[in-house]
């Protein structure tokens, strides 16, 4: 009888590095791919651009709310810190996303905002981050999460 024999199988050895997760050891070929594991690959097609009707909710802004914002707290990510203007020159002048401390997704209605107390400017890399989980994370959990990652 002997061992199992699978066709066409090659036994080759390949470099792999030991990389830890909690409490658990894994080989790595220190490729982090972003495929998730139930996604199929189909490497010879990739196909982009068709369009499709999408329905979504969207929430009025106030550009005034915006402005008094930042006439408040300034261009600078209340995060992060980063400053747009510092990093991209001109181009980055007086460019910011204003968030909202309680998402208008969970307000789901309309109602009377303080520009001060109710907003807050962060880069968009913040912003990103802060709408990643639901409910969002507050702009002191991020800020929390971001020292001790220093």
């Amino acid at each position: 009888m002997g061992p199992a024999k699978i066709d066409g199988f090659i036994p080759e050895l390949s470099n792999k590095i030991l990389k830890r997760v909690g409490d658990k050891w894994y080989a790595s070929d220190g490729v982090m791919g972003n495929q998730l594991a139930e996604e199929v690959d189909s490497p010879e097609n990739y196909i982009e651009g068709a369009s499709r009707t999408v329905s979504v909710n969207t929430y009025e802004r106030s550009a005034d709310a915006r402005a008094k914002c930042v006439a408040h707290y300034g261009y600078s990510c209340s995060v992060c810190g980063f400053d747009f203007e510092a990093v991209y020159g001109q181009i980055g002048e007086k460019y910011i996303h204003v968030h909202h401390i309680v998402p208008l997704s969970e307000i789901r209605q309309e109602y009377v905002l303080d520009p001060v107390k109710d907003l807050i400017p962060v880069c968009a890399n913040c912003h990103a981050i802060i709408h990643r989980t639901r409910p969002a994370l507050s702009v002191e959990q991020l800020k929390a999460h971001l020292t001790k990652s220093e």
